[in-house]
């Protein structure tokens, strides 16, 4: 396996944010938020690890937010 990134290889993110329409092209300051077995998990977002099954990228502390809110509002269970 090649330890080196391609740095001609931009990838591409859209934001999970409610109503955001931001793509991220390897810019800083976005976040991994994963909601996995009742747990609401943000980490920072590294392009060169691959999204997992319930990783949701967004832009920023306002759609991590969001997602957040949306989290503490669902039913329980």
């Amino acid at each position: 396996m090649n330890a080196f990134r391609n740095p001609h290889v931009i990838t591409t993110v859209k934001c999970a944010g409610p109503g955001c329409a931001n793509v991220r092209r390897e810019s800083n300051h976005w976040f991994l938020i994963t909601v996995n077995h009742g747990r609401f998990m943000c980490r920072p977002y590294v392009s060169a690890q691959p999204l997992r099954r319930f990783d949701q990228p967004v832009c920023g502390q306002a759609c991590a937010q969001k997602l957040l809110e949306r989290f503490l509002a669902r039913p329980p269970g």
